[in-house]
């Protein structure tokens, strides 16, 4: 026991000495003294006296003792001990659940023995009833802090399910980690919780950002006083247990390890894994105590000092959760990056066909990209317009090499055939649900803010942002660059230029923007250097190309060569999709049974704490249930408690839900359910099942 909890406890029973004896004063209206039994039985007044200083004391009573010797706490009926002819000694033993037996004795005459003796019986079980409604308010309050508590790990995982949700995939992972381990600190009651990671996640390769882990192998949320060295030391001590299950150390500094380990008290390490993958460990440190202990009625309960399998449970969800969002966000850039290098092959094989055209395209990404920036899009949409630049001229594939590399003047039948690029490309990218975002700087990038442009002739802001700023960046790279025909413009004429051009064929204030960043404009452009494609040659040297045939694959490819390509890509785009897909469902679908498993829960709670029914009902054909009666919403605690699974962030769809026939679940006053029940929920093609047990309330995900 810790100095703090055996402080407490004197006071509470000094405190319900004072208690009693004012209780018997004012039912009998004489004096009592009051025993303990704690190693034989002694006084107990204003301190507690031991037997040998009782026996001086003129209260003492020698018989005292001898009577109370068959006082027992199955023996605790009240009782009169004749002391002599006129003396007889009153006992009301004094029973209590936490604590040592007592018992209240007094001097009374024969005469009025049998009366007092009644009046004893009374207050013996007034007592006691006041003993068990003061125990029961006692569970109450902690059945309403066990509420709170399972609100906050419900809070928890809530905001977790928001914050791991795929669509933020490409933010980077520090920003996640940072913001979920102060709300685990909270929900377990830490003084400090740290995420340690491998020092060499895969490959050999050390974490990096920011496609990766941030450079820091530690992240702390809370005190920061345990010194990182110590972190690896506890990993060391405990990873062998901690491999299979959680490990919980309370009173660490009461042990031998103590001087291995300063400053740790308490502890909880688990692993962070998934699919094989050790991403790293999390550790949480030193148990911090509840604020607002009154409520529990004076009460320490052990709980209240260590970690138990509340808060282990919790990291351990939190590690897994986390560990399986770092896997879903690899995948995910894994699949990203199969998107761009594909993008990036298509733009080499368009630009293989004309020398002068090469590099045009990642320039023109570069320059919408600054342009979008200074017009204070947000990043993503910055990144959008750089892979829509990537593409812009996808369709001058179908544009046959004559006249791409013609030197003179285009024909109207030539220039016919140029402006059909535009649709060209579209009808390439339509197919690609994820490169749709593209579409409109890829289509309208031709078109004039006076409506003179094509392939529709659209006017002013009726053309699509992207189209408007692609434009811009489009027609500077052409003026700016060599062309077979002429030398390319200088940057101070090309601005000039697109000012003139402003109203009629350039949106004006984005022109305006451009001009602002041109220095930026202008040192991107003097920086690009286009990497050169490599060249296979016999044997293992990267010499110069010896023969005719190798040559001509620098200068370009055919259609039928480009084809292959890209039906290699999609392939492997093919194969790779399903095994991210697999993975986002079977994190969507273990986060919504867990959502389940918690409100169930939840419920269950409730019952016990309002002493009333409580329950959850189920609506199959709506993806939905809804908590009953006076559960609110935490977020609108004005309306009611309901859960939409088939929205962000699970996606999933009610399969089947069978409690004893209905779609309702009713949990009574002690928190037991009225039936056996299963939930089936899907998504795509994966299933779980939660099994609700009518006996027990156990809720098991399957």
């Amino acid at each position: 026991m810790t100095v703090t909890e055996e402080t407490t406890r004197q006071d509470v029973s000094l405190e319900l000495v004072d208690e009693i004896k004012q209780s018997l004063s004012g039912t009998f209206g004489m004096g009592f003294d009051l025993w303990e039994l704690s190693g034989g039985w002694h006084v107990v007044n204003d301190s507690v006296i031991s037997p040998h200083q009782a026996k001086h004391d003129p209260l003492f009573e020698p018989d005292v003792p001898r009577c109370l010797q068959d006082v027992t706490r199955e023996n605790s009926v009240c009782r009169l001990a004749p002391l002599d002819a006129a003396r007889s000694l009153l006992i009301i033993p004094i029973t209590s659940d936490h604590g040592p037996l007592m018992a209240a004795t007094a001097n009374v005459s024969a005469s009025s023995a049998e009366d007092l003796l009644k009046l004893g019986h009374l207050f013996q079980s007034y007592h006691d009833q006041s003993r068990l409604l003061v125990d029961l308010d006692r569970q109450k309050n902690a059945l309403i802090v066990q509420i709170g508590d399972s609100f906050e790990e419900l809070s928890l995982f809530r905001n977790f399910a928001e914050q791991l949700e795929i669509s933020e995939a490409v933010a980077d992972l520090s920003t996640t980690f940072h913001t979920a381990l102060p709300l685990v600190c909270r929900t377990v009651k830490a003084e400090s919780v740290v995420l340690v990671f491998e020092p060499r996640l895969q490959d050999g390769k050390p974490p990096a950002s920011p496609n990766g882990f941030p450079v820091d192998r530690f992240v702390w949320s809370g005190n920061h006083t345990i010194e990182n060295n110590v972190c690896l030391q506890v990993i060391e001590h405990f990873k062998s247990d901690a491999t299979i299950q959680p490990v919980v150390v309370n009173r660490l500094n009461e042990t031998s390890k103590s001087a291995d380990l300063p400053g740790v008290r308490d502890l909880i390490l688990t692993r962070m894994a998934k699919g094989g993958h050790q991403m790293g460990w999390l550790i949480a440190f030193n148990r911090t105590l509840r604020q607002g202990l009154d409520e529990l009625g004076g009460r320490l309960p052990l709980s209240q000092f260590e970690f138990g399998s509340s808060e282990a449970n919790v990291l351990s969800c939190t590690a897994r959760m986390l560990a399986a969002h770092w896997r879903n966000v690899q995948q995910f850039r894994e699949k990203e990056q199969l998107l761009v290098n594909m993008v990036r092959v298509m733009v080499s094989a368009i630009e293989a066909k004309d020398e002068y055209t090469s590099g045009h395209s990642e320039r023109v990404a570069l320059y919408s990209r600054l342009l979008g920036q200074a017009l204070e899009l947000d990043e993503s949409e910055c990144e959008r317009l750089y892979l829509t630049g990537l593409v812009h001229d996808v369709g001058k594939i179908g544009v046959s090499d004559a006249t791409l590399r013609k030197k003179g003047k285009l024909t109207d039948k030539e220039f016919k055939e140029i402006k059909r690029h535009p649709e060209v490309g579209w009808s390439i990218l339509q197919e690609l649900e994820q490169l749709r975002y593209v579409l409109p700087g890829v289509v309208y990038h031709h078109e004039s803010c006076d409506g003179k442009g094509y392939p529709d002739g659209l006017a002013g802001e009726d053309i699509p942002r992207d189209g408007r700023i692609i434009a811009i960046a489009d027609a500077y790279d052409a003026m700016t660059s060599d062309r077979p025909y002429r030398q390319g413009m200088s940057c101070t004429q090309a601005l000039s230029i697109l000012c003139d051009g402003a109203g009629s064929q350039w949106d004006p204030q984005m022109v305006r923007t451009f001009v602002d960043v041109s220095a930026d404009i202008a040192q991107t452009q003097q920086n690009y250097c286009r990497k050169s494609p490599p060249v296979r040659c016999t044997g293992n040297t990267t010499a110069e190309p010896s023969n005719e045939k190798t040559r001509r694959r620098q200068q370009g490819y055919t259609l039928i060569e480009m084809v292959t390509v890209l039906m290699i890509i999609a392939i492997l785009a093919v194969a790779t999709f399903p095994r991210f897909l697999d993975s986002l469902a079977h994190h969507r679908l273990q986060s919504a049974a867990q959502r389940i498993e918690l409100d169930l829960k939840l419920a269950r709670d409730h019952a016990i704490a309002s002493s009333s029914n409580c329950g959850a009902k189920f609506d199959v054909a709506g993806d939905l249930y809804v908590l009953f009666p006076d559960i609110k919403n935490p977020d609108h605690p004005t309306e009611p408690y309901s859960t939409r699974l088939s929205r962000e962030p699970y996606h999933c769809r009610l399969v089947s839900v069978d409690f004893g026939g209905d779609n309702e679940v009713v949990f009574n006053g002690h928190g037991v359910p009225d039936s056996n029940g299963s939930i089936r929920v899907e998504h795509r093609t994966k299933q779980r099942l939660i099994l609700l047990n009518g006996s027990t309330g156990e809720i098991v995900i399957q």
